[in-house]
């Protein structure tokens, strides 16, 4: 007589996995979401703290940094980088705001 018990991995360990996906879950996309906001503006501190140094060098007379041919491609870099982080956590403080998914394609980019 066969059994009620539904068929996981845990009750047979060779059965095939389950066709509901953790990660499918609402509560873990709204964790992912909330640590990429974290991960956003923490890149954002990062990039502002390394335009803060190299303003820092230039200021004090670093070599380098005293180099024109070098320092405005780094601050540029740097700034550019800013802004699209920053245009990705206002989508994704949005997203969360509204309570719906971000797309596919968002979490290629983002890797």
């Amino acid at each position: 007589m066969p059994t009620s018990q539904p068929v996981t991995p845990a009750t047979q360990p060779n059965a095939p996995a389950s066709r509901v996906s953790y990660t499918s879950t609402a509560s873990f996309e709204a964790r992912q979401l909330e640590a990429e906001q974290w991960r956003l503006s923490l890149l954002i501190a990062t990039y502002a703290v390394l335009i803060a140094t190299w303003i820092a060098r230039r200021e004090m007379g670093g070599f380098v940094a005293a180099t024109n041919l070098v320092f405005f491609p780094a601050i540029s870099t740097l700034a550019a980088a800013i802004g699209i982080n920053a245009s990705a956590l206002i989508h994704v403080r949005r997203v969360r705001a509204r309570g719906t998914s971000m797309p596919n394609w968002y979490w290629l980019f983002g890797a």
